[in-house]
This record gives C-alpha cells, structure tokens and sequence, in this order.
C-alpha cells in the first residue's frame, strides 16, 4: 500500500503472465548483460527467456469515494482469440475484498483502454448471466476508444474527449458528454 497524501493506493492483481522475450521487438539478448540488477529479480527470468508481467487493477481510496483503475481480465470469458484470457478463474475479487472493498462499494472504474485485460471485470458471470460486477459505479473513458471499439461504426473518430458512462438499472451502459 501506499499513501500519497489522503490517497491510498493499493495493486489488485489478478494473474501474472510469463511472456517471450518476442513481445518486444527491440529486446536483444545482449540487454540481460546490461541491464540492472533490479531488472533480473522480479521482471526478467533469463532460464526461460521471458518477462514477467503483472495483469493488475490499481485501487485508489480517497475519504469519500473509492476508484478502481483497469478491471483485468475476468473470469470465465470465452476469449479464445486471447487465450491468456480465455475462461480465467482467479481469486480476483476475494484480494479486493481483502483489501477492504466490496464491487458494490466501487464509486467509479476508470478504462484506460478496452483491451480484454483492461475491462474483464466490468461483467462477471452469476447464475447464467452476465451482470455489472461494480453496479453503482459510474465508468469512465475515453470518446475516442469507445467509439473505436463501436461495431456499429466504421471508422474510428479522430476526437479526443472525455466521457462518463453510467450503468442504467437494465444493466447496460449510457454514454454521456462530460463537462
């Protein structure tokens, strides 16, 4: 945990990947001779020739409300085009609870972008049904990316603009133009 004035700030993680030295196009195997030493110990594992990546939620609790940044990736998604993802299980929201919030408690979820391992929690699976797993959050994004990932348009929009998206009581969300 840590406190940055009246915020505290926790990392909610769900699950940590091992992936190729590949993901990065400019990674040369003379780097592991140069790099630092913290670099090594808990990112790089030289035996497999992999890094070690954190998909995580990051937690911020201020005196009046409580905010969660990226929802991971979730449990149970049929995600067989990302198959790190696909039909997860993991003790996601039993380490939010032990870090003392429950998803109803959740004032607002801020999606940085739309990758499945950004907005996996925003839905989880209870009795047959996909249901919004923050339900009194009101959400937060970017125009642009949610636009972009609107099947029903065909070209992504060149404007930037902030918006909020509030869950209605049928469970889906309305986008509105934020001041």
């Amino acid at each position: 945990m840590l406190l940055l004035g009246d915020i505290e700030i926790r990392r909610i993680e769900e699950t940590v990947l091992k992936e190729p030295t590949t993901l990065f196009a400019e990674w040369r195997k003379e780097i592991e001779d140069e790099r630092p030493s913290w670099l090594a110990s808990d990112f790089y594992l030289p035996a497999a020739d992999a890094f070690v990546i954190s998909i995580h939620s990051w937690l911020l609790r201020t005196k009046r409300q409580t905010i969660l940044i990226d929802t991971c990736g979730g449990n149970a998604k049929e995600r067989p085009a990302s198959p790190r993802f696909h039909h997860l299980d993991t003790p996601y929201l039993e380490r939010l609870r032990q870090a003392g919030v429950v998803p109803e408690k959740v004032d607002y979820v801020i999606c940085t972008h739309l990758h499945v391992d950004h907005v996996g929690w925003n839905t989880r699976l209870v009795d047959g049904r996909w249901v919004p797993t923050f339900s009194n959050a009101t959400y937060v994004l970017s125009r642009l990316e949610c636009e972009a990932r609107d099947p029903k348009r065909a070209e992504p929009t060149s404007r930037r603009r902030r918006i909020s998206s509030s869950r209605t009581a049928s469970g889906r969300f309305s986008i509105r133009r934020r001041p």
